[in-house]
């Protein structure tokens, strides 16, 4: 199956609800928006790129910046997991190692879309999610050429969704290849020791770029909704949990 099923499979369930929650800001994008949005991108992206193309969405934590990931996915591209914790120089190699095209980013990673049009790497569009930038396109802009329409994608169990950088402790930073099928094994597995009996409420603060991110999968593909946080804030995390109804997270030991 296509990455993007999970998400679609949650659509269906409930077009009205929650999705994807701004821990910080409380704004709410539904599952109506969401995919109106992912489609609307999924037109430019296969314009632009051809099926496969590699791409990127550096930001922290961000219900945008994933619905940026989810259009590409619809799209049929490779989401190449840019760590927004590497420096502008190192994102900057990275990205233009993998051969990546395309590049989602928060202002606060200006530099790297800088560096990357300094060493001249094969990136062809550089869209801006949160603000307009001199240099390149502001997301709205660029999104008002989309349309709302299915994108025809082949099902091919072997075709890459996601590339993973290594952390590069023991030279430049190696590409681990997420095939479709390696992702539809996890949410299978997640789905088959966690079953819910009710949309969860998923508290995303880990990175999405790593395991946290296969979880929204699993969140989804139930209806469920995200609140995401860009940063660990202790208060603000323990007074997510009983303001929206939290009912999974995924964090590391030293938060927990």
């Amino acid at each position: 199956m296509n990455p993007i099923e999970f998400f679609d499979r949650g659509f269906r369930r409930n077009p009205g609800a929650a999705c994807l929650i701004n821990g910080d800001t409380g704004r709410i994008l539904s599952y109506a928006e969401v995919r109106d949005f992912t489609l609307r991108a999924a037109s430019v992206l296969r314009r632009r790129f051809s099926l496969g193309a590699k791409a990127a969405v550096l930001t922290y934590n961000d219900p945008v910046g994933f619905a940026c990931v989810l259009a590409l996915l619809r799209a049929g591209l490779t989401w190449v997991q840019a760590n927004p914790r590497n420096s502008a120089a190192e994102n900057a190699a990275v990205l233009k190692a993998f051969d990546c095209e395309m590049l989602f980013y928060s202002s606060a990673f200006s530099s790297v879309a800088d560096e990357m049009k300094r060493i001249k790497s094969a990136v062809r569009d550089l869209v801006c999610i949160d603000r307009p930038l001199e240099g390149a396109q502001f997301l709205d802009e660029w999104l008002a050429a989309g349309a709302p329409e299915e994108i025809e994608v082949p099902h091919d169990a072997e075709r890459l969704y996601a590339i993973q950088p290594t952390g590069g402790t023991t030279g430049f930073p190696k590409g681990v290849m997420g095939p479709n099928r390696a992702l539809e094994n996890m949410v299978a597995n997640l789905m088959a020791v966690a079953p819910c009996s009710a949309p969860p409420v998923f508290l995303a603060a880990a990175p999405l770029t790593h395991a946290a991110g296969v979880v929204m999968h699993y969140v989804l593909a139930q209806g469920g909704a995200a609140v995401v946080f860009p940063k660990i804030d202790r208060q603000a995390l323990l007074a997510a949990i009983p303001r929206y109804g939290v009912t999974h997270t995924f964090l590391p030991p030293t938060v927990i």
